[in-house]
Order: C-alpha cells, then sequence, then structure tokens
C-alpha cells in the first residue's frame, strides 16, 4: 500500500490503464457545431465498445475536449488516436 494514500483509492487501480486525453482543434480554431460535434463524438463512442475500448466521462470546451478512455489488456492508445 502507497503510504499516505486514502483508502477510498485502493479500488480505483486496475491492470488496465486508464487514460486522461485532450484533443484540440487545428490552429484552436472554435468549434462551431457543438452540437453536431457532441452527436459525432458520441456516435464514434458508443462504436468504440465493439473494439473492446470504453469512452468515459469527457468535457467539450471552445477548441479543445477532454475526456477518458479506457481499454482491454492489448489496447494501444497510439493506434486508437490513429484510428
Amino acid at each position: 500500500m502507497i503510504k499516505n494514500r486514502p483508502r477510498r483509492f485502493d479500488l480505483f487501480y486496475s491492470r488496465e490503464p486508464v487514460f486522461y486525453i485532450t484533443f484540440c482543434t487545428l490552429n484552436r480554431t472554435a468549434i462551431r457545431e457543438l452540437i453536431a460535434a457532441h452527436g459525432a463524438f458520441s456516435r464514434y463512442s458508443q462504436r468504440a465498445s465493439q473494439h473492446n475500448v470504453a469512452v468515459g466521462r469527457y468535457v467539450f470546451m471552445p477548441d479543445h475536449l477532454h475526456l477518458f478512455v479506457k481499454g482491454d489488456a492489448n489496447f494501444m492508445l497510439s493506434r486508437w488516436m490513429a484510428d
């Protein structure tokens, strides 16, 4: 056990890491059609489960997106980002 770590975090750790990712728009240009972007991202996230990838909580900002993602034991973040 890690010294001075609160006990509530014991259940958080798993074998497969959870990645925190930030996507920025090209040249940090504002996302004009936020509703359309959210719809496209939601559809993409739902398809991710077919590849044993889970997209967790996310938040759209004016020119970027923050999200959590987790894959199975064979998950490669670089390959997922390239798709």
